[in-house]
């Protein structure tokens, strides 16, 4: 029963720290990128690129002068499903190095999506899909998938 509570405590808390931690840093990171690697207001990114935010962690891009636009997504990373990674984690008590690969993991996703967007607003828009790939698929099959992976190999060493 000890260890159930002791969980449940270290679940409250990993939430707690998300939320006031880990959200609130990548908000500011969020406004960084305005002004120093995208335009200071939402609009006008170049003569076929567009772009604004639908919450205060991602960036969506929109193509102009086209009959059907497309658009991409830019999120930072470390979003929900770092958090649900953590949470599951932590419920079959992980080592610290798992954490660690973790975070490396939404850390080298992150540089990739970041680069990709550089790229695609300043030369060549059609990259824009590397960040939106990265944002909707890659980070969650990484995350969610390396957890399965520590799962799995803990039942296998039991």
């Amino acid at each position: 029963m000890n260890k159930l509570v002791y969980k449940f405590l270290i679940v409250i808390g990993i939430i707690l720290i998300y939320f006031s931690g880990i959200r609130v840093f990548r908000g500011i990171v969020h406004d960084i990128h305005m002004g120093i690697f995208l335009p200071e207001e939402y609009g006008i990114v170049s003569d076929d690129l567009i772009f604004y935010s639908q919450s205060s962690v991602s960036f969506t891009f929109e193509s102009v002068g086209e009959e059907i636009p497309i658009t991409w997504q830019y999120k930072i990373p470390f979003g929900i499903f770092f958090l649900f990674s953590l949470i599951a984690l932590s419920s079959f008590s992980s080592s610290k190095q798992h954490y660690f690969a973790l975070i490396l993991i939404h850390l080298f996703c992150g540089f990739l999506s970041f680069v990709f967007m550089i790229l695609g607003t300043n030369y060549l828009k059609e990259l824009l899909f590397v960040p939106d790939f990265v944002s909707r698929y890659l980070i969650p099959i990484c995350s969610l998938g390396y957890v399965v992976l520590i799962y799995k190999r803990n039942q296998l060493e039991d």
